[in-house]
């Protein structure tokens, strides 16, 4: 047996008179160029004589060949193609063990795309090319338009600019308790819910249109501990400029 890097021979004996435990999976840096050589040689006299059953062949020509991640294999193995893992739940005992074990990698491992970024052409390319694939029937979560009108508009980049025009009017500060607060709500004095039946707005398109909706008289903002005790007191969807008044002057008892 060669010890790399030493020149000399050492047996078995030796390793066990020098307090060395060694095991056969471990002995391949031990052996010698030499050694090495005579075994490929070895090998390749054997192989010609028994040659490898798969070597060179594909499923066509030994069934006994698997064709692994295409469709074809799929299909022969009777899986469906798009299902992959959906569906099956992990629990949380084995989320954690995942989560700790990636952890642990990262500590001494970097991620191959930590700190890259996609050049505004890349950015483009990919926006172009999945442009209108993740809308309406065409989202996987999509579920027949079942979504209220009223989320929609919630929802919407010009309800956000309503709600930042309102905040910005009343300097981010709640006018039930006059301070300035991180997390803030948008009241609509007229509900909500009012202004869509009484403008009859069905579709998204109507709540664009009707003036009435991006008022932004018609809002006033609070925290949203006073938004939430305003609705305790008065409830939803029926709200008007009495109940606002008299909740601003008198508050809750």
């Amino acid at each position: 047996m060669f010890e790399k890097g030493h020149g000399k021979i050492r047996t078995d004996e030796s390793y066990r008179k020098a307090g060395i435990k060694i095991s056969l999976a471990k002995m391949e840096h031990l052996v010698s160029d030499t050694t090495r050589k005579k075994v490929s040689k070895g090998l390749k006299i054997y192989h010609q004589e028994y040659p490898v059953w798969n070597k060179n062949k594909t499923h066509e020509d030994d069934p006994r060949i698997r064709i692994y991640r295409t469709e074809k294999w799929r299909k022969i193995r009777g899986e469906a193609i798009s299902k992959g893992r959906t569906g099956i739940k992990l629990s949380k005992e084995v989320r954690l063990a995942m989560s700790k074990r990636l952890k642990k990698y990262y500590e001494t491992h970097s991620s191959p795309r930590k700190g890259a970024r996609l050049t505004p052409e890349q950015c483009k390319e990919i926006s172009d090319a999945t442009k209108g694939l993740q809308c309406g029937p065409k989202h996987w979560n999509w579920q027949g338009g079942i979504t209220k009108l009223e989320d929609k508009i919630r929802s919407s980049d010009e309800f956000k600019k309503w709600r930042a025009k309102v905040y910005k009017r009343d300097n981010w500060t709640c006018q039930k308790y006059k301070i300035k607060m991180k997390k803030l709500a948008a009241h609509h004095i007229e509900s909500f819910a009012k202004i869509l039946k009484k403008f009859n707005i069905k579709t998204f398109q109507d709540a664009l249109q009707c003036l009435e909706l991006w008022n932004i008289d018609n809002g006033i903002t609070f925290s949203k501990q006073a938004h939430i005790e305003f609705h305790q007191r008065y409830g939803k969807g029926n709200n008007n400029i009495i109940q606002l008044k008299e909740f601003l002057n008198k508050g809750l008892n």
